[in-house]
């Protein structure tokens, strides 16, 4: 890189204090508005039903972490993927991979409640939706690290395929 990673902040980069302390203050109050209902899905995972919504609800506290706290963090400080490529790299991987597993939780819970109402329900007793889950888990973790990450990015206030980093672009890098 032609810049050290203060440099590329210090040039390319734009603090944002209020955005960057909402968006670390909300997730946090979010966690905790969470755990009485985690400890309703836990106490109950018998269920089928609550044991699908245990899972969609730690994924959507990793991605309360992820597109919450650790962009936070990037606002902050004014930071975007040239500023601290590893934090914001895997940032944008743990997203997509929390993004898959929300997702992929929230289609099998809607399957697993029109099953549950045709009395179809014993598709999902058991460890078949153990199973169902694994296969969501192992799907998030292969999109995760095998797709395009999102990045961060303090001057557009944004997560993005695209690091809008001025001549970096791609027409910009194909135009010359």
């Amino acid at each position: 890189s032609a810049l050290t990673p203060q440099e590329w902040t210090e040039i390319h980069g734009k603090r944002n204090f209020f955005l960057g302390a909402w968006s670390m203050i909300f997730p946090t109050v979010c966690h905790i508005l969470y755990l009485p209902s985690l400890r309703v899905f836990y106490r109950e995972r018998r269920s089928t039903c609550f044991k699908i919504m245990l899972f969609l609800a730690m994924a959507d506290m990793g991605a309360l972490i992820t597109t919450g706290t650790a962009f936070g963090y990037v606002s902050f400080n004014g930071m975007h993927f040239c500023s601290n490529v590893l934090l914001v790299g895997i940032n944008g991987c743990a997203a997509f991979c929390f993004w898959y597993s929300s997702t992929c939780a929230c289609a099998l819970l809607v399957i697993n409640r029109i099953c549950e109402l045709t009395d179809r329900g014993i598709w999902f007793q058991g460890w078949r939706s153990s199973l169902c889950l694994l296969a969501i888990l192992v799907y998030s973790y292969t999109n995760g690290l095998f797709s395009r990450p999102v990045l961060a990015n303090s001057v557009h206030e944004t997560i993005a395929l695209d690091p809008f980093i001025p001549g970096h672009s791609p027409a910009e890098v194909r135009s010359g």
